[in-house]
């Protein structure tokens, strides 16, 4: 959930918590939960070196909304994302796209989907979380200065999508959030 893929591995952990569920083999039944706290490679999410693609799961969300299921409560929020590639600046990068690292993020994001299911996450909630960081990449922000005040930041009208969608980016993360 927290890979992503870098210069030297292509599913590194860039998340900031390890967590082993240990199951019972003969029931699945859970036996106990550890959990290891660690670097959070937050800078991820806006940054990349070239050739590094950002995590995986946003790639997921984003290849399985697209074969959302109608009336599924757990992608619904995640409608509108379009296409991983080209649509949200986080997501961008051609060179680390599915077809070009050999991933199938759509087939990857049902695992994934069915772990969760397994662990008893609730995923409404999670994937309009992640949708959200998708949409807030896109947001572009303006300097705004009055007189006798330091300069602050406003978020412009315009956002990254440049226009193609009818809904602003900010809007958007808002909605995904609920």
């Amino acid at each position: 959930f927290g890979n992503a893929k870098t210069l030297r591995n292509d599913n590194s952990s860039r998340w900031g918590k390890y967590t082993q569920v240990y199951v019972e083999p003969s029931s699945g039944a859970i036996k106990s939960v550890g959990i290891t706290a660690y670097l959070l490679e937050k800078v991820r999410v806006v940054e990349r070196a070239r050739g590094e693609r950002n995590y995986h799961v946003l790639h997921q969300l984003v290849a399985g909304a697209k074969k959302q299921k109608k009336g599924d409560a757990g992608l619904a929020l995640a409608v509108g994302l379009g296409d991983a590639q080209t649509s949200h600046a986080v997501l961008r990068d051609t060179a680390t796209s599915s077809a070009a690292i050999g991933v199938d993020d759509a087939a990857q994001f049902a695992v994934t989907r069915d772990a969760l299911r397994k662990l008893d996450v609730a995923q409404p909630g999670l994937f309009g979380a992640l949708a959200a960081v998708c949409h807030l990449g896109d947001v572009c922000f303006e300097s705004v200065e009055a007189e006798g005040q330091d300069a602050a930041a406003a978020i412009a009208n315009q956002d990254l999508r440049m226009g193609r969608k009818a809904e602003h980016a900010a809007d958007a993360a808002a909605r995904a959030l609920g």
